[in-house]
């Protein structure tokens, strides 16, 4: 690794609670080892004891913050060492750390006892060994869990690409099918409105293929492959759909999952204005209200009561909605006498998925 990436691991590693909970437990350990056994000489001041907790949490703070670092330099961007070359690089680290760590130790314990030499030396015998050992193993040990966890991460980031990637599969194909049928039925009705809907047919493809290309797309972008999905709809129906939009103009530039409404409006062709007697006008409204978008669809004749089973473009919807937002995202089906409305609910996403 190169020393910006290891200067980032070290800011993102000084914001988790646990390692300063680590330091702080180590500190009061060797805190309390050194200053309760008994020793030889006029009484410590309570500003010794002060200086001499931040020296020992000083020293615990090099072994968690710089310890890991001999063991992530290698100068390549994300490339570890291997690990004989890691420990060299380590007990060479930790012996250059353990001098000034010593000097602040010596230095706190020099203002109660000028001159106290032979109390350096013995800080020297006792604690060298000590120090550089730890100072390799908590280094490694912070180290094997950065690894673990860049590890964990990557694999939760390939399952979720994983599940867009089939959920977007599983609606790409399926509508393109069901078109191609129709196409046939209208070739035997009507060619010269079959050739139209051909030329249709292929554009809204295309668009289609590139919209499920992203994980997010803006809703103007969501809004216009309904306006072609309708123009369609429009010749297998023989008389295009009226549809009256209630459309907040600032929804256009907020990102969600592809193929958000174009299921919705769907189920209300399939459910509603193609069933006889046509006809009926299709109302789309979206609106954006702290922070939450809110887009319904009304069918203006009712379902088959009772209800049909969702469809399966609305179940994909359901998954794509839950991946993308949590328990934060709901979707619901509701029949009334005079019409049946899809409603979907989410919060404006702050990040890219």
């Amino acid at each position: 690794m190169t020393l910006p990436e290891i200067l980032a691991l070290s800011r993102v590693q000084g914001r988790r609670p646990w390692t300063w909970a680590i330091v702080l437990a180590l500190g009061l350990t060797n805190f309390l080892s050194d200053t309760l056994v008994p020793h030889a000489g006029p009484p410590r001041p309570l500003w010794y004891y002060g200086l001499y907790f931040l020296a020992v949490l000083t020293s615990n703070g090099c072994g968690i913050w710089v310890g890991p670092w001999p063991w992530q330099w290698t100068g390549r961007p994300g490339d570890y060492p291997p690990l004989l070359r890691g420990l060299g690089q380590a007990l060479l680290f930790g012996t250059a750390c353990f001098i000034p760590v010593l000097l602040l130790r010596m230095g706190v314990h020099a203002l109660v006892r000028p001159g106290s030499l032979s109390y350096g030396l013995y800080l020297l015998r006792s604690f060298a060994v000590t120090f550089i050992t730890m100072s390799c193993l908590m280094g490694f040990g912070v180290v094997a869990f950065q690894k673990e966890d860049a590890a964990r991460e990557e694999a939760e980031q390939k399952a979720q690409a994983a599940r867009w990637m089939l959920l977007r599969g599983q609606m790409n194909p399926r509508f393109f099918l069901e078109a191609m049928d129709r196409l046939v039925d209208l070739i035997r009705l009507d060619p010269a409105a079959a050739e139209r809907a051909s030329m249709r047919l292929s554009g809204l493809f295309r668009r289609i293929m590139d919209h499920g290309r992203s994980h997010l797309v803006s809703l103007a972008s969501e809004r216009a492959l309904v306006e072609r999905y309708l123009e369609l709809e429009g010749l297998w129906l023989g008389t295009a759909p009226r549809v009256a939009w209630e459309w907040d103009p600032e929804l256009d530039e907020v990102l969600v999952p592809p193929f958000l409404m174009q299921p919705l409006v769907e189920n209300a062709i399939k459910h509603a204005l193609a069933l006889p007697p046509a006809g009926g006008e299709l109302r789309i409204s979206g609106q954006l209200q702290g922070g939450r978008v809110a887009l319904q669809v009304e069918n203006p004749v009712a379902a088959p009561v009772p209800p049909q089973a969702p469809s399966r473009g609305l179940d994909d919807l359901e998954a794509r909605l839950r991946l993308a937002f949590g328990e934060e995202g709901a979707f619901r089906l509701v029949h009334t006498p005079a019409l049946t409305r899809a409603e979907l609910t989410f919060p404006v996403l702050q990040e890219a998925l």
